[in-house]
């Protein structure tokens, strides 16, 4: 027998009342016999035996009473006798959770490692009967329910995801599926290779989920991957570096490939990469635009990680003019930038007051004017150029955040949208939008709710300003504006405004309605477009994580499920006989109940009795 509440059983202290109540009964003064009475003393001396042994009984009873009470509140588990026990076991549901992410197609003694997980699940399920109700999930998430030959013809089918997937939420999933199935029993069955980055950190489980954890415990073989593929600038104009870290024991050749959407890569360099360091590869490729690459080593036992993937625009750099209402420090931002090649001067870019803008002013980064007094003219001129902001009451000092870059803003204005505005958001402050991107009558726009002067920000003197203002002429100004965003397979990612579509590989097109889209399964670069148009591309890798592949051991995995009822086997016997042990383990709390409301009621009667005796 378990007990989901044990410290419930504090409750049984109260048992010592009923015995405290018994021993002072027995307690008694000087009495005074008066001639009336003596037959009464008498009658009693004559039963004063029964007496006490209904005076034992009642404490007993009271005791039992508050100690059952005590049991019932601590939800005691127990498995109760059926007619099905006594043919194997009680109608179980099970929730098998199969670990398929990426570290289970390393091959070990010549098969992948999901192998022995597969003939696992295929014992558990090949015990069932057809009273049992099997469910199966994978590492995506994904259930799969049926009879028992259609889960073994789903077993077959389950192959390595490619990438880690969420095994945790797996779980909480699969316990939260068997949850609730009334008078049959439910347990999860969780099979894995024990990849420690998989089970880092621990989680809660409801407590009535019971589990039983696998873990074959052959050591983890050795691996290489290429882990990291950043190109240095983000636009290469027309050249640039690549850096590029791996995962290895030793030096491993790598090779870097570039080229344009439909066309054959190209490798464009090569070189040693040492483990674990950052190395830059400098390439120069002959095709312009957008551009897809990849790099990649030779081969090993997993090679779902041998390849990384990345993109990036090449072409000349855009040519930016800085306005006087822009403030000094956005001047020497962009003649930083111009030093190195990645920024031109002339007009395609400004960047200016809303105060300042005029009729053919192209792409713009608008600030604020930095005199409160220009807002109502900085306001109308938004208006003229077709942007759908406005500038709206000043806002408290706050910390701005975005994806890489947090500062404060001592002085900030609410930026008011004009209708319902495509934009995508930057940067916020105070749960406010600080930084928004988007195009109007074709020009693209960025406002920003700060003027870029010391005195309301102190983005421009921290060193993060000038590679943030350089990437925002880049991906969001820059006639060839966009941006390159990264996910991990299948991983929920925030559309842009300036994408409708994603196009794959091959060419296909892959609509983008909602708000939010999950990325594609399969590794690779994927161009987002706006009818047509190449706007940027999302890049979709492998986590780094999974190069990584130390194992734990059952127990230690086990450690990891926070639950009343997480265990552990070592063998394929062993986990058959604990998944169905559950079946006919039920709460033992109504029972319990049921019994303490007939020890009452038979205190209740004993009570009764006596006092009717004594009457």
């Amino acid at each position: 027998m378990n007990f989901i509440a044990p410290l419930w059983f504090l409750l049984g202290a109260a048992a010592a009342v009923p015995l405290l109540v018994h021993l002072l009964r027995r307690r008694s003064g000087a009495t005074t016999e008066f001639p009336a009475t003596r037959y009464l003393l008498r009658a009693e001396r004559e039963h004063s035996r029964a007496i006490r042994l209904r005076n034992l009984l009642l404490m007993l009873l009271r005791v039992l009473a508050v100690l059952l009470l005590a049991v019932a509140a601590a939800r005691p588990l127990g498995r109760l006798l059926a007619p099905a026990a006594a043919a194997g076991h009680a109608p179980t549901a099970l929730a098998i959770v199969l670990d398929n992410s990426l570290s289970t197609s390393v091959i070990e003694d010549g098969r992948p490692a999901l192998e022995p997980l597969r003939d696992a699940a295929r014992a558990l399920v090949e015990a069932a009967t057809d009273q049992d109700r099997i469910y199966l999930v994978t590492a995506d998430g994904q259930v799969r329910a049926g009879s028992r030959q259609s889960a073994l013809a789903a077993i077959g089918t389950i192959t390595p995801l490619a990438g880690a997937g969420d095994l945790p939420g797996a779980v909480r999933r699969a316990s939260g599926v068997v949850a609730g199935m009334g008078n049959i029993a439910s347990h999860v069955v969780v099979l894995t290779d024990g990849q420690r980055t998989t089970w880092d950190t621990p989680f809660d489980l409801p407590e009535e989920a019971s589990v039983t954890l696998f873990v074959p415990g052959t050591p983890a073989p050795a691996n290489r991957g290429v882990i990291a593929a950043s190109p240095r600038p983000e636009r290469w104009t027309p050249s640039g570096a690549l850096d590029v870290r791996i995962h290895a024991q030793d030096s491993t050749p790598i090779r870097v490939l570039l080229g344009a959407r439909g066309r054959e890569l190209r490798t464009v360099a090569r070189a040693v990469a040492p483990p674990g360091a950052v190395i830059a590869v400098r390439a120069s490729p002959v095709d312009t635009g957008w551009l897809a690459g990849r790099v990649e080593m030779d081969g090993d036992e997993m090679p779902g990680d041998d390849v990384r993937y990345y993109a990036v625009w090449v072409g000349p750099a855009p040519r930016v003019r800085v306005l006087p209402g822009a403030g000094p420090f956005a001047q020497s931002a962009v003649d930083a930038v111009r030093s190195t090649g990645a920024l031109q001067a002339g007009d395609d870019v400004r960047i200016l007051s809303a105060d300042e803008l005029g009729p053919g002013h192209g792409a713009v980064l608008v600030v604020p004017p930095g005199a409160p007094a220009l807002h109502g003219a900085a306001n109308a001129a938004l208006g003229r150029a077709g942007i759908p902001w406005r500038f709206g009451a000043q806002g408290g000092p706050g910390t701005v955040r975005g994806d890489d870059v947090q500062f404060t803003a001592h002085r900030s204005y609410a930026l008011t949208p004009v209708g319902v505005p495509e934009t995508d958001t930057l940067l916020t402050v105070n749960d406010r939008l600080w930084a928004v991107a988007g195009a109007a009558n074709g020009t693209r726009y960025v406002v920003i709710a700060s003027p870029l002067l010391p005195e309301a920000t102190d983005l421009p003197v921290r060193a993060v300003f000038v590679p943030w203002l350089a990437s925002l002429v880049t991906n969001h100004l820059a006639g060839t504006g966009g941006v390159v965003m990264h996910a991990a397979p299948a991983q929920v990612f925030r559309r842009p405004a300036s994408a409708d579509a994603l196009v794959k590989p091959d060419g296909t097109t892959i609509p983008l309605a909602d708000e939010q889209d999950a990325a594609p399964a399969e590794p690779g670069v994927y161009f987002l477009a706006r009818q047509g148009t190449t706007t940027g591309a999302l890049v979709v890798n492998v986590e780094e994580i999974e190069s990584v592949l130390d194992r734990l051991q059952s127990t230690e995995v086990a450690a990891r499920i926070r639950g009343p009822q997480v265990g552990s086997v070592s063998s394929r016997e062993s986990l058959v006989r604990a998944a169905f042990a559950a079946g006919g383990t039920r709460t033992l709390v109504g029972p319990v109940l049921l019994l303490a409301l007939l020890v009452l009621g038979a205190e209740a009667f004993v009570t009764t009795f006596r006092a009717r005796g004594t009457a």
